[in-house]
């Protein structure tokens, strides 16, 4: 989103009916704990570090998905 950074912008998307309860995963270059504490903290569901693991990403999604079958 022009004009916010990622914080921002997860916040705002947090506070909107239609999007509140898309799980959102941060992906990010900054690897700190306090970051990463942060991000959860905040509630990302779960924090990737660049350069991206591809099969890491994907088996997050997948269990994303399969949460949301199962109502959770």
């Amino acid at each position: 989103m022009l004009g916010m950074d990622c914080l921002t912008a997860f916040k705002k998307l947090q506070t909107m009916n239609e999007t509140k309860n898309i799980p959102v995963i941060a992906l990010t270059a900054d690897a700190m704990d306090s970051d990463i504490k942060k991000a959860l903290d905040i509630g990302f569901k779960d924090y990737i570090n660049k350069p991206i693991d591809v099969p890491k990403f994907l088996t997050m999604i997948d269990e994303f998905f399969k949460l949301r079958e199962h109502g959770n």
